[in-house]
């Protein structure tokens, strides 16, 4: 028995043996006295197998998976945007004038476009006069 137990510490040291012959082992060494530096090994692990820790794993938070949709959208609607803005703004040169002649001209006829419409407001402030005098004719 003595041999074997040194046969099954040897081959346990050597990481040879089986599960078997571990449960072997601990089951003699419990038994033994406990002098021997491998028995006191062997109830350590016994001790520590038997503990129960009180510690509770939590798991990992999700992880927010960024919307690739929503990025892909936006980057298309600022794409369009700037597209638009840059195609306005050569659009705008249509409109420049070069010679001065036909800008007086062009300006001359916006001016007078705006004229005639202060001339039709013009005709209903005047009645806006003769009400006013009506009024005070009234008070009086």
């Amino acid at each position: 028995m003595e041999s074997r137990n040194k046969e099954l510490k040897e081959k346990y040291w050597s990481a040879n043996t089986s599960v078997e012959e571990e449960k072997i082992l601990k089951n003699q060494n419990n038994n033994e006295d406990l002098s021997d530096i491998e028995a006191k090994y062997f109830n350590y692990l016994k001790k520590e197998s038997e503990v129960n820790p009180d510690i509770k794993f939590s798991y990992p938070a999700k992880r927010v998976k960024f919307p690739f949709r929503w990025a892909a959208a936006s980057i298309a609607v600022l794409i369009a945007i700037s597209g638009y803005l840059f195609q306005y703004s050569y659009d705008q040169n249509e409109f420049e004038v070069n010679d001065p002649e036909l800008a007086y001209a062009i300006t001359k006829n916006a001016l007078f476009t705006i004229s005639s419409g202060m001339n039709k407001g013009e005709v209903y402030t005047d009645k806006l006069v003769k009400f006013d005098d009506a009024k005070l004719k009234v008070r009086n």
